[in-house]
């Protein structure tokens, strides 16, 4: 059976920490879109938008989530923060596997960004300060394409659970 889910929400929500529980639970194969555009790239993100920009990037980002799910039938994938939002990725993800949008209060995401050690091109120049502004902005401007998603939760549980019967409504 096929098992495409695509994990989608804002930069520093925690996407790939649930995708390799879920990953774990339905044993099925993780990838992060991220980690798998520098490998096939050979540069960094931060090299790639310090090169070509962010179309460059957003549509190197659309031809690996492509490429990627072409390669693979049944996976678990932690998507970029603006993965939904570009190049109608939402749609082929909705169109080729199940979507999942992990959400939770911009607060807890500036927690979590502020002891994170991951470099965000899109958040480099941010000072703490306008965090809380420059997220909201973001996240006022994704969300849409967020919502489009199959599953919209803020806990693993529920999220497995959703999985769960989703799967058993198609067996």
């Amino acid at each position: 059976m096929q098992k495409r889910i695509f994990i989608i929400g804002m930069p520093g929500v925690g996407k790939t920490t649930l995708g390799k529980q879920l990953a774990t639970e339905l044993q099925l194969p993780f990838v992060d879109l991220d980690s798998y555009i520098e490998e096939t790239q050979g540069q960094t993100i931060a090299e790639i938008f310090k090169e070509g920009g962010e179309n460059a990037f957003r549509n190197i980002e659309a031809h690996a989530l492509r490429s990627y799910s072409r390669l693979n039938t049944s996976f678990i994938m932690a998507c970029g923060g603006g993965t939904p939002y570009y190049n109608s990725n939402i749609d082929y993800m909705n169109q080729h596997g199940l979507t999942v949008y992990y959400t939770k209060p911009i607060e807890i995401i500036i927690s979590q960004l502020e002891n994170d050690t991951i470099e965000r091109p899109l958040l480099t120049n941010t000072k703490s300060a306008n965090l809380l502004e420059t997220l909201n902005k973001t996240l006022n401007k994704r969300e849409p394409y967020y919502l489009k998603a199959n599953i919209i939760s803020d806990n693993f549980q529920s999220i497995y659970k959703a999985i769960n019967s989703i799967e058993l409504q198609a067996g």
